[in-house]
């Protein structure tokens, strides 16, 4: 399965639109003013299905998630070289290719998707079975992203 995300450009804060193969809106993301990051996660119908929160206070950038009949956490515990994240306390890891803007998700050392960033905070997201966390990473890269962005401009 394919998903595309797509930023809006006219919204004070991030939020996105999520498509499907066929160009579809399915879910909508609105992010909600806070200290940290925090996106409610809506379908085609607007009902609310979940969230995705950052939690301050932690040694690396923390997220829970609760969306899509899941719970869990997904950590940035960032290098000096490289860009580390993972799901559940290692249940899965994003390998980044930070060159090509790719990041390959995987569990025990099997690929179950990619995310790929194009121009204009869009994103590609491929996976056969695991869609929806790859959907939630994706936004925990934007997040990542933006905050350091915003830092780099700040100094």
């Amino acid at each position: 399965m394919i998903l595309k995300i797509k930023n809006k450009h006219f919204s004070l804060l991030n939020s996105f639109n999520v498509y499907d193969e066929n160009n579809e809106i399915i879910y909508n993301i609105k992010a909600r003013f806070d200290l940290g990051s925090f996106f409610e996660i809506y379908d085609k119908n607007d009902d609310l299905i979940g969230h995705l929160e950052e939690e301050l206070f932690h040694p690396y950038r923390y997220f829970k998630y609760d969306a899509f009949g899941k719970k869990g956490v997904i950590e940035e515990r960032a290098t000096v070289l490289f860009q580390n994240i993972v799901v559940n306390d290692g249940e899965l890891k994003i390998k980044s290719n930070l060159l090509q803007n790719k990041y390959n998700v995987s569990s025990n050392s099997i690929t179950i998707g990619t995310i790929c960033k194009k121009l204009l905070n869009t994103y590609i997201i491929e996976s056969d079975n695991d869609i929806h966390i790859c959907l939630l990473i994706a936004l925990v890269i934007d997040s990542i992203s933006d905050r350091k962005n915003t830092e780099s401009s700040l100094d």
